[in-house]
């Protein structure tokens, strides 16, 4: 499924719009125009890892390179997304897929970097994905900006339930009519360069392929799974800000992207739009979000299929919670002088 000519149509208007505000240089909505371009020129088909449509508010499950990225700031997030709402299986239970994240990140400065955690559970019917990753992330200043590099090591749990699925043969041996459930080490690597102005990574996930093979069989597999990031910010005046920004997602057999334009007024209120094409369906998402009790902040995202025969549903729903935790500030005792010793 190609990204439909209404899509395109949507894109390009809205790359023109801010163009003509000259929120772009020539270079850089080249650039993006270029990006664009790749996502209308490929498939995207069906990949293994969750989707996010606020994925720029918890990179870290996308980019180990972020974590700790902000020195001022420790951050705790929770994510909750239920994909293709109302969404019911003609004959079984299983409905739609429903996505859980929760993430945290800190800053560690005897460390030249910072740390984060990421506990995943994503249910599609009657099979269960689980992940759990440890990351580090090494930051080094460079000209007006910070490079990063990044490791993530963990777990990745498949779980099946048998009791959910109806077998050709009623005695088929390999259907035990119980959960079934393997453990499997999962490891990936990032980078990012994070300036003022803009922010670019790239990183490439399930490194140690993790295979699962219920019934005595290679039945399922992680493939690599490239991710690459970028964004943009845009002062427009001391109370309004722009915010576009891109993903681009592939398990080098089909590649998905979503370009999305946030704006925050006053540092409390956010609202955009967004599109993405992936799973052979394209949506239309947006966007709304507030800051609250100065350290919280609350989003909801809506998407809406505008086409694509493979979705189950045409709506689907995302909440995300986080908190910045202030990170203490080390008190530096004053010189006491004396005029006897004092040069």
């Amino acid at each position: 499924m190609f990204l439909s000519i209404k899509s395109c149509l949507i894109l390009q208007h809205t790359l023109i719009t801010l163009s003509n505000m000259k929120l772009f240089t020539k270079s850089q909505f080249s650039s993006i125009c270029a990006i664009v371009t790749l996502l209308w020129a490929n498939q995207a088909l069906a990949q293994q890892d969750a989707q996010y449509s606020q994925y720029m508010y918890n990179q870290l499950y996308v980019n180990p390179a972020v974590a700790g990225m902000n020195p001022k700031y420790a951050e705790v997030g929770i994510t909750h997304r239920q994909q293709w709402m109302g969404y019911a299986a003609t004959n079984d239970p299983g409905g739609s897929p429903v996505t859980t994240l929760a993430y945290g990140s800190v800053p560690v400065k005897f460390l030249h970097g910072g740390i984060g955690l990421f506990v995943q559970n994503d249910r599609i019917a009657a099979q269960n994905n689980f992940a759990a990753s440890l990351s580090y992330a090494f930051h080094e200043e460079v000209k007006n900006g910070t490079l990063s590099g990044g490791v993530q090591v963990g777990l990745y749990n498949l779980s099946i339930d048998w009791s959910m699925l109806r077998p050709r043969e009623q005695n088929d041996p390999t259907l035990l009519g119980r959960d079934q459930s393997q453990i499997r080490p999962d490891v990936g690597f990032g980078v990012q360069l994070t300036k003022k102005k803009y922010y670019v990574g790239l990183a490439i996930n399930h490194l140690t392929r993790p295979t699962f093979n219920f019934g005595g069989a290679d039945a399922f597999r992680l493939n690599y799974h490239f991710n690459v990031t970028g964004g943009l910010n845009f002062d427009l005046s001391p109370t309004f800000k722009v915010q576009p920004s891109v993903i681009l997602r592939t398990d080098t057999k089909a590649i998905s992207g979503q370009v999305s334009v946030m704006a925050t007024y006053n540092d409390l209120l956010n609202f955009g739009v967004g599109m993405r094409n992936s799973f052979g369906v394209d949506d239309a998402i947006a966007f709304v979000g507030i800051r609250f009790f100065k350290d919280f902040h609350l989003g909801y995202s809506f998407d809406y299929v505008i086409s694509g025969v493979s979705a189950k549903a045409p709506t689907s729903s995302e909440i995300i919670l986080r908190y910045n935790i202030p990170m203490p500030v080390p008190i530096i005792p004053s010189v006491i002088r004396t005029p006897r010793f004092r040069f």
